[in-house]
């Protein structure tokens, strides 16, 4: 096997990989990289890859750290950490090495797998060993972590003050010997060194998970109820509520089931109390009758699901964008709701955020589709301005006025405020029933035309407001990629490379996927020829939806695939331009 050459540059960013089955603490180690480089004045982000297994199967964490943003990986990899090539064949398509890559793995662990290249440098390293001549209890993962900071040139009182708050004194005092052990053995070798260009800071970045984002936009917004069962890979939000929840004087049950979560909080919620719930697709799909519930009691709501592959119990750690007719159409009867999607990690929380006051300003569910790719992964960003985010209540109480008749408010729309139970001139009936203004029960014909459309027709005025979708890219370019959820950040930065060789490309990201807007998206598509749909659903449901809704340009061409790991960037331009070689062979 080639060895590296003896190397020490500068660079901009570098890419690297974890790999170990489950236990062997590469998603520890990942954290402790991504939170030291926030404390060295770096961005960066962080994936997870992990088996559906408690304990086992694959496990491996991605990261990609610099001087920029960044909202997806590299197609290769810089570095690479191996503990064990057990179940490694699983993330084998991520495991693509820039030309001077360079791959540390466990000595004991044999030699790298047949279908790894053979041309990338490799070097057998003695990382349980060096643990164990500190402690039998030292961890060879943070003997790892000293050895990548050296590597990286990243600072020792950031990486010590990382491992104590994840360890403990006691834990990270023994930590921080695995790592000094790490660094030395890194010095001795001296064969290589990767210098990012760490900065003084004077303000500390965040480290959010998208997850973690949905939660501070939530309790920016003032939710005081949650409500939820635990389910891949939604449960980091629940978990993280019970901890602050109760600290702001909220209240979260952990429910039996979804049917009973979505119910809990339809209750939270008509009692006054801005409600939650999130999920994934197996307990979004049991939310379904409880989402009609909502929409004829006018009941406000926010729901979360972070997708998953499905159907069924599919694979609950892996990605996809397959429930976005469930999203958009799920429930019986005719079910006006919102639903948005975030595509960056501070996308999750403003939305969120947003989603309270438009639950509470047009008194319907809100839902919010995230994904396992963009609930998981962890990015270092600028702190969010919480003070500029939405969320503003829109009771009648703070309105100063109450209008008779009811949410119906006299069968009027949106400009009727929340009404809260004992609320003198508020009073109506929360009725399931098809019902007049006041909430009693009427099967008339009329009535029922008369209900049907309010419901449907207040929430027209949502097209007034901003921030429904993202452009990028050549605005007056005659190419378009349309994208929705966390595939933007891919379209994004395929649009800016394809750009930097030549080739003008717009890029579209829609926030708001119902009810559509026309009147917002079609006037972007008026001089495009081509138009890519880019997703992860074997289905194509969002070119579908896009056909349902929109007026779209002539040539519309679906790059559709299953998910169960996300969209690369090179994957996406290679899509494009045998998709161009076909059309032009096609005009020949």
């Amino acid at each position: 096997m080639p060895e590296p050459g003896t190397m020490s540059e500068a660079r901009s960013e570098c890419a690297l990989a974890v790999i170990g089955s489950g236990g062997s603490g590469v998603m520890q180690l990942g954290d402790l990289l991504l939170e030291t480089a926030a404390a060295c004045g770096l961005y960066g982000l962080l994936t997870r890859t992990y088996g559906p297994e408690v304990r086992g199967g694959e496990s491996a964490g991605f990261l990609r750290l610099g001087s920029r943003a960044f909202e997806v990986l590299p197609d290769k990899l810089d570095l690479a950490v191996v503990f064990d090539w057990n179940n490694s064949e699983h993330v084998q398509q991520e495991l693509q090495f820039k030309p001077d890559g360079w791959v540390l793995y466990e000595e004991t662990a044999g030699d790298p797998p047949n279908w790894l290249p053979r041309d990338a440098p490799w070097c057998p390293v003695p990382w349980k060993r060096l643990a164990a001549e500190i402690e039998s209890e030292a961890r060879p993962n943070l003997v790892a972590f000293g050895a990548l900071c050296q590597l990286l040139g990243l600072g020792r009182e950031p990486a010590g003050a990382a491992m104590s708050a994840r360890l403990g004194e006691q834990g990270g005092e023994l930590a921080l010997r695995a790592f000094k052990r790490g660094a030395a053995w890194i010095e001795q070798v001296g064969k290589r060194q990767w210098r990012l260009p760490v900065v003084a800071i004077d303000v500390r970045r965040w480290v959010l998970t998208g997850n973690d984002a949905i939660v501070l936009g939530a309790l920016h917004a003032g939710c005081g109820f949650f409500s939820g069962y635990p389910i891949t890979p939604a449960t980091d939000i629940m978990e993280a509520l019970s901890r602050h929840l109760p600290e702001r004087g909220g209240l979260l049950v952990q429910a039996e089931d979804e049917l009973a979560a979505i119910n809990m909080a339809i209750g939270a919620s008509f009692a006054g109390t801005r409600a939650m719930t999130a999920t994934s697709g197996p307990g979004f799909s049991l939310m379904a009758e409880g989402l009609g519930l909502a929409v004829m009691t006018e009941v406000p709501l926010v729901v979360i699901d972070v997708q998953r592959v499905g159907p069924s119990t599919g694979i609950a750690t892996k990605t996809e964008q397959a429930d976005l007719w469930a999203a958009v159409a799920s429930s019986h009867g005719d079910n006006p709701r919102v639903v948005l999607a975030p595509s960056s990690v501070r996308g999750c929380a403003e939305l969120t955020a947003r989603a309270f006051q438009l639950a509470e300003a047009y008194r319907v569910p809100v839902i919010i589709l995230s994904d396992q790719f963009l609930g998981g992964r962890a990015e270092i960003l600028d702190p969010i301005p919480l003070e500029e985010m939405d969320g503003q209540e829109q009771t009648a109480k703070e309105h100063g006025e109450v209008r008779a008749g009811g949410r119906g408010g006299g069968l009027g729309g949106a400009d009727v405020p929340m009404m809260l139970p004992g609320m003198p001139g508020g009073e109506y009936t929360g009725e399931s029933l098809e019902h007049d203004p006041s909430g009693r029960p009427d099967s008339s014909f009329d009535m029922h035309q008369i209900q049907a459309r309010r419901r449907r027709e207040k929430l027209q005025a949502l097209g007034g407001e901003k921030g429904w979708l993202e452009c990028c890219g050549d605005p007056s370019a005659s190419v378009a990629l349309i994208a929705w959820g966390s595939t933007g950040g891919v379209v994004c930065e395929a649009v800016h490379i394809a750009a930097a060789q030549g080739s003008q490309i717009q890029g579209i990201l829609l926030h708001l996927l119902f009810p559509p807007q026309p009147g917002l998206l079609e006037p972007l598509l008026q001089g495009v020829e081509t138009l890519y749909v880019v997703e992860l659903s074997s289905m194509a449901q969002f070119l579908y939806y896009l056909r349902a809704f929109y007026k779209l340009p002539a040539r519309v061409v679906s790059l559709a695939r299953p998910g169960g790991r996300p969209y690369r960037v090179g994957e996406l331009l290679t899509a494009l331009n045998v998709s161009d070689a076909e059309a032009k062979a096609g005009r020949m």
